[in-house]
């Protein structure tokens, strides 16, 4: 930090304000020069240091303008939005399709398995994927939050990879995306590498994929950061359903065990610290992209009414099971019942005593779920739970 001189030859109010200063002295009046001392100077060149080097920049001892650039850096970190982060879920808290406790998915393909995050383990390739749990303290991104995306693969497949999928294409032409993440392996080490995909969706241009430099991955966690220019749309025909992608691309034919947390996507060349966004608040977002009946924690296929959808369809054939989602999805989503009596899939509960397999569902819209048809006559209340998909 800055210091005073405070030496006994130091003048005492050199500025009128009581501070110690530097004096030349003056041989006429006896008054000694201030001489610097060694402490004076190690603050001097040391303060300076510190800043160049916090704002990512290595020493140049031919350079004149360090501290400028230092400043402009740190200025500009400070003007970025405390929601600068475009990822959704980047602290991998929320995994509504859970389907055990805690949420555990063996894929051979690709799925969406906490939300917004989509694993494919690659072609012929098998992963594990699952919330994992860090030792509390054991992470040097503390505000990253209590959970981590755990990847096993245990069969080798040709281009693994871990994506969120953000709506459209022009937001982010010929920009600047700053793309890091924190990861670490079990055991050895692997090669990474950090990615923008432009995909311009149903009968638009081909994919355009920008890839940063790529990475190892050991065993001791780090932060891993690239910054992509992002290429011009210019000249590119946009169909239906783009979007951008942060990707991390991982290696081919290999088995590994990887833990990342703590992802983030934003505007400009510089990493910022990660800062999570409680689940409460993010919520309603990652609701236009998939939502369930149940409770968030409650995996899917669970025998309970804790929340479920219910309708008085005595005598009737189209059972009244509807409602209004908590925000506008996507789009009109794919739908997934659940009875309440067995938790089996595809049914719902209708009285007396019975499950019913569900055949259609009755206007659907990205607003309301529509009610489902059963074929089935019910002498009281039918209850069922229900999860919503609207991804890319």
């Amino acid at each position: 930090m800055p210091v005073r001189p405070n030496q006994p030859s130091a003048f005492p109010d050199f500025d009128g304000l009581g501070h110690a200063g530097f004096t030349d002295g003056n041989p006429g009046t006896g008054l000694e020069a201030t001489i610097p001392t060694a402490r004076d100077a190690n603050h001097w060149s040391e303060d300076p240091c510190r800043l160049v080097e916090g704002a990512g920049l290595t020493l140049d001892e031919n350079s004149y303008d360090q501290t400028l650039q230092a400043t402009k850096i740190l200025a500009a970190k400070a003007q970025l939005s405390p929601t600068k982060n475009l990822l959704l879920n980047a602290a991998f808290d929320v995994w509504q399709r859970l389907t055990s406790a805690p949420p555990s998915f063996a894929l051979s393909t690709a799925a969406y398995t906490a939300d917004r995050w989509r694993c494919d383990p690659g072609t012929s390739g098998v992963a594990t994927i699952s919330r994992a749990t860090p030792t509390v303290g054991s992470s040097p991104e503390l505000a990253g939050g209590p959970y981590a995306l755990q990847w096993a693969q245990t069969t080798g497949g040709t281009s693994p990879r871990l994506e969120q999928r953000l709506e459209g294409v022009e937001q982010f032409d010929a920009q600047t995306l700053m793309l890091s993440i924190w990861a670490k392996v079990a055991s050895g080490s692997i090669t990474g590498i950090l990615k923008v995909r432009q995909d311009f969706g149903v009968g638009g241009s081909s994919p355009v994929e920008t890839a940063g430099t790529s990475f190892t991955i050991t065993t001791t966690e780090a932060r891993k950061s690239v910054a992509i220019a992002v290429p011009s749309i210019a000249g590119k025909t946009i169909g239906t359903n783009p979007y951008t992608s942060f990707i991390l691309q991982l290696p081919d034919a290999t088995t590994f065990t990887l833990t990342v947390k703590c992802a983030q996507m934003e505007p400009g060349a510089f990493a910022t610290d990660f800062v999570r966004v409680d689940p409460s608040v993010e919520m309603p977002k990652l609701f236009r992209y998939c939502w369930k009946s149940y409770e968030r924690e409650t995996p899917l296929g669970t025998v309970t009414t804790v929340g479920a959808l219910t309708a008085d369809d005595a005598g009737n054939v189209i059972d009244g099971l509807d409602v209004m989602f908590p925000v506008e999805m996507r789009a009109p989503p794919s739908l997934t019942w659940y009875s309440t009596r067995t938790g089996l899939v595809g049914k719902v509960e209708r009285p007396p005593g019975a499950d019913a397999v569900v055949t259609t569902t009755n206007y659907s819209s990205s607003r309301q779920s529509g009610a489902p048809n059963t074929g089935a006559v019910a002498t009281g209340n039918t209850l069922g739970h229900l999860l919503a998909e609207a991804e890319l």
